[in-house]
């Protein structure tokens, strides 16, 4: 059974790489523009079925890899066996996330000996997605105001996923606490952190601690940001900031996580928009944007092509 998996990669990949008639040193130089180096010879071991992309460096490129080779988003990471089990490079801690519905999850929490949501309600969360002049992704910087339920809480762990392939989201602590351990699902795209706070707290003792969340890969395109809420939140806002001068066009959906939520065209007043709820979750606030000069038939979220030389 591993074995046929194995070549379904394989296979996938060199057919993928036959029909855009690009050999691998050509490959190679596009992933390098995405920031990727990836040898000839490991790409040639990957399309003989020889080796796999398992580790985190590797699993990062595949993204990169789907985009040069104009194949479906999540094509080629779709082949890989499951990398439940396999050691990966990450260190270890979890976090729930913006899309929360992940097997390795639990798996981690259990390792940390912590729970999501454990010994803590959460007061307030607002989020400020910022889309740069050059609509890459820029970062989520999370406010967040939590009251502790028990004496002794200390620390917390927060999940998010990535939706484009071998792209992970890396969190840097802002104010009123350290990263500790960190974790990855790697074939889920999942970052796990564990938020250490500065003190620790008596039960009904309120907090608050920023971090910021960016993606840890260099020019990553999205057109949307989806933040799900598996426990009810006193007051939660997103505010979807673009810094660029020309305006996208905006549809929001709010409300219980559906397969194909209804969205609606909302107005950008100046240069960002702001959702905000209260007593809301479990659910989802779901933003989506593009620009009327987008390629069509996008699937969101895009990595942006490299020029193909003459």
């Amino acid at each position: 059974m591993t074995r046929a998996r194995d070549r379904e990669f394989a296979d996938a990949l060199r057919e993928a790489i036959e029909a855009r008639g690009l050999s691998l040193e050509r490959v190679r130089v596009h992933l390098l523009s995405y920031g990727h180096d990836v040898s000839v010879a490991t790409l040639s071991y990957w399309q003989t079925g020889r080796s796999l992309p398992v580790r985190r460096a590797s699993l990062q490129a595949l993204g990169a890899l789907e985009a040069i080779l104009q194949v479906p988003r999540g094509s080629l990471a779709a082949k890989l066996p499951s990398q439940h089990g396999r050691r990966t490079e990450a260190t270890a801690t979890p976090l729930p996330t913006r899309h929360q519905t992940t097997t390795g999850l639990g798996r981690i929490a259990a390792r940390m000996g912590i729970g999501f949501n454990d010994g803590f309600t959460i007061v307030s969360h607002e989020q400020t997605v910022t889309i740069g002049a050059d609509r890459e992704f820029v970062g989520a910087a999370m406010d967040v105001v939590i009251q502790a339920t028990r004496d002794g809480l200390d620390r917390l762990l927060v999940g998010l996923q990535s939706d484009v392939p071998g792209v992970l989201i890396d969190v840097v602590p802002v104010a009123g606490c350290r990263i500790g351990q960190t974790a990855a699902v790697l074939n889920e795209t999942v970052t796990v952190v564990e938020v250490l706070l500065d003190q620790p707290l008596r039960t009904g003792e309120p907090y608050r601690y920023r971090i910021l969340a960016h993606y840890d890969t260099p020019g990553t395109v999205v057109r949307d940001w989806r933040w799900l809420f598996f426990w009810p939140v006193r007051t939660a806002s997103m505010t979807l900031c673009f810094t660029g001068t020309d305006r996208p066009e905006v549809r929001l959906y709010v409300g219980p996580q559906v397969a194909d939520p209804p969205l609606r065209p909302v107005a950008l007043p100046g240069r960002e928009i702001t959702v905000a709820r209260q007593d809301f979750g479990p659910g989802v606030i779901d933003l989506r944007w593009a620009w009327p000069d987008d390629p069509p038939g996008v699937i969101q979220p895009i990595r942006r092509l490299p020029d193909e030389p003459g």
